[in-house]
């Protein structure tokens, strides 16, 4: 053997040092993978302004990005693995019952196909009353649900188009508009809530920002 030459067992010994560590790393990925799954709430509740309670999914609360958050606060502060109860101050159980069930619907969807047919939705924001619809318009935006935020603003500008200040105050159940009070005269105040009523419907179909 030559001087120089490097005995074959240094090699073998290099070889199997570099699978031990291969193994090791794949261990540990492993074992990083299984901590993060064990760090997801196993039993998740959301609660109502008006006290009732509401066991949800994982899939179902990340349809909200404000929920998600206040999850992910929740564990990063040092809470309970196993449970996780969410408060919505801003929400009765009934508004809190149809948002879930939009949530619910969607992240099921998400799982089997990606997809959602466009029927299923029209269906669902279709069947409910205009109080209602506010009232899912406005929680879509608190919590950050943008699907159900997009799908109740399009019925709202629909049922806007076209209509007087005087119908849509009707539709909507609007007893007065402030800024009639602010306006120096009647046919001023009528201008602004023309006004007022037509950017909205605009800005509900992505025409204009307000």
């Amino acid at each position: 053997m030559e001087k120089n030459q490097t005995p074959y067992g240094f090699h073998k010994v290099i070889f199997v040092l570099l699978i031990l560590l291969f193994v090791s790393m794949s261990a540990s990925g492993r074992d990083i993978l299984v901590t993060q799954n064990s760090l997801k709430p196993k039993n998740i509740t959301l609660k109502s302004s008006d006290g009732e309670s509401f066991d949800i999914e994982q899939a179902v609360a990340l349809q909200s990005d404000i929920i998600q958050h206040k999850i992910e606060s929740h564990v990063a502060s040092g809470g309970s693995f196993n449970s996780v109860t969410v408060e919505v101050p801003n929400l009765t159980g009934e508004i809190l019952a149809k948002v879930i069930e939009y949530c619910t619907k969607h992240a099921e969807s998400s799982e089997k196909t990606g997809e959602l047919s466009e029927k299923w939705d029209g269906e669902f924001i279709g069947g409910v009353e205009v109080g209602m619809l506010m009232d899912l318009f406005l929680a879509g935006y608190e919590l950050k649900i943008k699907g159900l935020n997009d799908l109740a603003a399009n019925r709202i500008g629909g049922m806007m188009i076209g209509k007087t200040p005087e119908e849509i105050r009707v539709i909507f159940d609007i007893k007065e508009d402030p800024l009639c009070k602010k306006s120096k005269s009647p046919k001023e105040g009528e201008s602004s809530i023309r006004l007022r009523w037509s950017r909205w419907t605009m800005s509900l179909h992505g025409d204009v920002q307000l």
